[in-house]
């Protein structure tokens, strides 16, 4: 698996994503708690961040999980302004494999800025850190989740009942993959 310290992922002229650092706690817990109510309901970890410093031990796991070469946490930046996160994480170095994580704000979202942050991210896991498998899962009713994975040509393979607990209930996991191979044939003319 490659090493890199990339810092910036360039995704369109509006869009890149940045790793993440303590500078954006602030502005990252503000976000988290303003979309609260939207999020929580997909999310297990929003009810947990109650305060900025509840943001600062995240992103300090993620320095070390970047350092280690284990997780690479990136925040979204649209127009200069932050309006989620996305991350390749769980990963297994033996198998080569990495889970893809993310979220965004209401307002951005149906505006194609997951989609082609997602899209970077797949690139980023197999041409920069030499991954052959990526895993993404879904909760079931999250429909735009699903669609950004059905998208970029992952496949189903299959469902995962009550996979997580989030918040107040079970929920089942949609689990989708894609394989160096098949994103390679997908890319080419």
């Amino acid at each position: 698996m490659k090493r890199r310290s990339i810092q910036t992922l360039v995704v369109d002229a509006r869009t890149r994503l940045r790793a993440v650092s303590q500078n954006d706690a602030g502005a990252l817990f503000t976000l988290i708690d303003a979309q609260r109510s939207f999020l929580r309901r997909w999310l297990p970890w929003v009810d947990e961040t109650r305060r900025e410093e509840d943001t600062r031990t995240f992103i300090e796991l993620a320095k070390r999980q970047w350092q280690a070469g284990q997780g690479f946490e990136f925040v979204i930046e649209r127009d200069n302004e932050l309006c989620g996160a996305i991350g390749i994480n769980r990963m297994e170095r033996a198998n080569r494999l990495g889970a893809i994580g993310y979220w965004l704000r209401s307002d951005r979202q149906g505006q194609g800025v997951m989609t082609t942050s997602c899209r970077r991210i797949v690139g980023f896991g197999f041409d920069e850190l030499g991954l052959n498998r990526l895993v993404l899962a879904a909760a079931v009713d999250n429909r735009p989740s699903r669609r950004v994975a059905e998208r970029l040509g992952f496949a189903l393979e299959g469902v995962f009942r009550e996979a997580e607990w989030v918040n107040d209930r079970f929920v089942d996991h949609a689990r989708y993959a894609i394989l160096r191979r098949d994103w390679q044939d997908r890319q080419e003319p």
